[in-house]
C-alpha cells in the first residue's frame, strides 16, 4: 500500500477459503507464520487506515491472528474473519465488524473504540484506554491503562468468559477478573447488546454505562458482572 492508494491482497487458507484483504490508507504487511492464520502489521500513514476482509470458497471463514496498528484504525469490515489474536492500535479505533472473537482482543491505546459487532465473544477482551506495549498483548510488563470510551458492543450470540472495559486497569497481575482492578473516572460504554446473553464469568467495566441489554435490560449498578468507578 503506497501513498494512500487502495491495495488488495489475496490469500487462500488450508481449507480452500480464498480471502481478499483490502487496505486503504497507510501501509501494511500480511504474513501467515503457521500457514493457516493471517496476521497483519499496519502503519496508518497519518490519517487512519481502513481494513476490509472478504472470503469465498472453503468453509467461508478465516482465522485472523494479531493485527498491530501503529496509529489509528478508522474501520474494520471483516465478518468472515474470526479474531483469535490481538487487534491493537496505538491510536483510536473506529467501527469494527468481525465474526467470532474467540480468545481475541481488541484494544485502543488512545482510549477510543467505535462500535464492535461480532457473532460471539468467548474468552475475549475489548479494551479502550489500554496501551499494550511493544508486544501488543495483555501482559508482558509494559502495559499501561488510562481513561477510555466504547461507543457500542453488538453481539448476535452470547458473551462467555469475556471482558469489555473502558478505562479498566487490570492491576499488576494482568487479571481483569480479580479484586485489584480499577476503573478510570469518566470512562464510558454507551451501549451493550448481546442477544444470546452473557455468563457470570464475564465482566463489564466503565465509569458510566448507557443502554445495556443482555438480552433484557440490565442495571449495571446492581448486577455483579459490572464494575464501576
Amino acid at each position: 500500500m503506497v501513498d494512500g492508494k487502495k491495495t488488495k491482497l489475496s490469500w487462500t487458507d488450508a481449507d480452500g477459503t480464498a480471502a481478499q484483504i483490502v487496505l486503504a490508507g497507510g501501509s501494511g504487511t500480511a504474513y501467515t507464520p503457521d500457514g493457516s492464520t493471517l496476521r497483519l502489521a499496519i502503519t496508518d500513514g497519518g490519517a487512519g487506515a481502513k481494513l476490509s476482509i472478504m472470503a469465498r470458497g472453503g468453509n467461508g471463514r478465516i482465522a485472523l491472528g494479531d493485527v498491530t496498528v501503529t496509529g489509528a484504525l478508522r474501520s474494520v469490515s471483516a465478518k468472515p474473519a474470526d479474531l483469535t489474536g490481538a487487534l491493537f492500535a496505538t491510536g483510536a479505533i473506529g467501527n469494527v465488524s468481525v465474526g467470532n472473537l474467540a480468545g481475541g482482543t481488541i484494544a485502543s491505546g488512545a482510549g477510543i473504540i467505535g462500535t464492535v459487532s461480532a457473532f460471539s465473544l468467548s474468552n475475549a477482551r475489548i479494551l479502550s484506554g489500554a496501551n499494550l506495549g511493544a508486544d501488543g498483548h495483555v501482559g508482558g510488563g509494559d502495559d499501561s491503562f488510562a481513561g477510555g470510551s466504547i461507543k457500542g458492543v453488538k453481539v448476535t450470540g452470547n458473551i462467555a468468559s469475556s471482558v469489555i472495559g473502558a478505562g479498566y486497569d487490570s492491576g499488576a497481575d494482568s487479571d481483569f477478573l480479580d479484586d485489584d482492578n480499577t476503573v478510570a473516572a469518566g470512562s464510558v460504554i454507551r451501549s451493550i447488546v448481546a442477544k444470546g446473553g452473557a455468563d457470570n464469568g464475564s465482566r463489564f467495566a466503565a465509569s458510566t454505562f448507557g443502554a445495556v441489554r443482555i438480552p433484557g435490560r440490565v442495571d449495571p449498578a446492581t448486577d455483579g458482572r459490572f464494575a464501576l468507578a
